[in-house]
């Protein structure tokens, strides 16, 4: 069933051609066209006509604000605001993916990585959420999997669940696994010279 939920959220993704645009009158309005279905249109609240300016890949600001995809991004500073790879942005305040801020995420360091992972100086990310792993050593090492000096993680493509939710479907969190000679061997099962780890059943499940 998860598999299929999978698949049915990637396809949702990648369908059709969709294009996002924003187009400036009295006021600001943002138009999401695509080939299954009609264009639709909403009014940008308290965005400036009049110091508005279309950055391209859904985002846009005025003097005051930055938006994605016609939602403002709480906190931004237009000023010092840029874009980075797939939904990511920073300014001098923070980085946030889509409208969501990193918590405590440092713009000046921030590293993009596979598998929705991102990382700094201090924190480790999966999504929008932090995850309690050292930065320091964290990597991604393939499929579904990262590791760190003594863990390793799991972690399944990241889907918005809103700001003020997990910003993932699940990380599994595998303690005091052998750094030396763990590796993948599929996108939900990884070993070490100890034994197997499979991500589907239950976090920190070992077989045989």
């Amino acid at each position: 069933m998860l598999r299929v939920y999978l698949t049915i959220v990637g396809v949702l993704l990648i369908s059709g051609c969709t294009s996002w645009n924003y187009k400036v009158g009295d006021e600001v309005k943002f138009e999401i066209r695509s080939w299954n279905h009609d264009p639709i249109i909403k009014a940008v609240e308290d965005a400036d006509p009049e110091t508005f300016m279309q950055l391209g890949k859904g985002y846009g600001k005025d003097r005051d604000r930055v938006f994605y995809k016609g939602n403002e991004i709480p906190g931004a500073d237009p000023a010092t605001f840029e874009q980075m790879q797939w939904a990511y942005s920073r300014d001098k305040n923070g980085v946030y993916l889509f409208t969501c801020r990193l918590e405590g995420a440092n713009p000046a360091t921030l590293r993009l990585l596979e598998g929705s992972w991102s990382k700094d100086d201090q924190y480790v990310y999966h999504g929008h959420q932090r995850v309690e792993a050292d930065a320091a050593s964290f990597r991604f090492i393939g499929d579904s999997w990262a590791i760190d000096n003594s863990s390793a993680y799991h972690a399944l493509t990241w889907i918005s669940l809103g700001c003020e939710n997990n910003g993932h479907l699940q990380v599994e969190v595998f303690k005091d696994i052998d750094r030396e000679t763990f590796e993948v061997v599929d996108a939900f099962k990884a070993k070490d010279k100890s034994g197997v780890y499979d991500a589907l059943p239950s976090p920190n499940n070992r077989v045989n």
